[in-house]
């Protein structure tokens, strides 16, 4: 990491990692930003980063069946024959490039305002398939063991089957005041709001695309980009005074 003034008020930092990580490739990162200081209570920053989160070993190795009366389920390791013939291929990570304008502000003493705004693009989204399902399913089970010739069974193993963009920004707060007799309070408040969306689709496995077999359905998009809110806001007091401090805190997530 790097930081430097290229004048008084104009301050330009800069980072870069190297990781290697077994059985893939090195991978860099890196990041550029600006901060200018128009005086000491109002500045304005811009970054630019770049990031990777290699995949977990659960996502390439776990692997565990639910058994059912009529049928199977498996999730499949990435590197096992079932999974192979399903068209499983070696799992990437996520790489990931990051834009971002941001506030910081003193407007008076004590009173602090921090804002952001940012985008987001992640390439080759780790995620688990649909439940695949269908006679080619239940045959390459059957063939590797895990069910009967006359059983059914359906699978699932972890890919990258899409890239994706979010759109986001949030707003924090702070005021302290002190009082002579009734003691310091501390206001808190903090604003943030994204929204995630599919940029692209990776392409389908020749072996699930020839035979008609849903990969990633609508289903599987929404368990990725909605379980986390969408909004949240939190507004807090903390008072202190002698041996006393009282905290009240609501949260609120949309």
């Amino acid at each position: 990491n790097l930081d430097f003034h290229v004048t008084p008020k104009w301050e330009g930092p800069l980072g870069g990692r190297a990781a290697s990580y077994t059985n893939m490739a090195t991978v860099a990162t890196g990041s550029v930003g600006t901060r200018y200081n128009f005086n000491k209570r109002w500045a304005i920053r811009a970054n630019i980063n770049t990031g990777y989160r290699p995949p977990t070993l659960a996502s390439m190795y776990y692997y565990y069946n639910s058994v059912y009366a009529t049928y199977t389920t498996f999730n499949l390791p990435v590197d096992s024959d079932a999974a192979r013939a399903l068209g499983a291929g070696n799992i990437k990570g996520e790489y990931s490039r990051s834009f971002s304008i941001g506030l910081d502000a003193e407007p008076v003493d004590n009173f602090h305002i921090t804002g952001n705004l940012y985008y987001i693009a992640i390439n080759d989204r780790l995620a688990s398939t649909t439940t695949l399902s269908g006679p080619y399913v239940s045959s390459v089970l059957a063939d590797a063991g895990l069910v009967t010739s006359n059983s059914i069974g359906y699978a699932s193993y972890f890919t990258n089957p899409v890239n994706t963009g979010t759109y986001g920004g949030d707003f924090a707060a702070d005021y302290k005041l002190d009082t002579r007799r009734a003691g310091h309070f501390l206001f808190r408040l903090g604003l943030n709001f994204s929204d995630t969306e599919i940029r692209s689709h990776n392409a389908v496995p020749s072996a699930l695309s020839s035979r008609g077999i849903t990969y990633f359905n609508k289903y599987a998009e929404q368990m990725m980009l909605r379980t986390a809110p969408r909004n949240r806001e939190t507004l807090s007091v903390t008072w202190n005074s002698g041996r006393w401090k009282v905290f009240v805190e609501e949260q609120r997530y949309g």
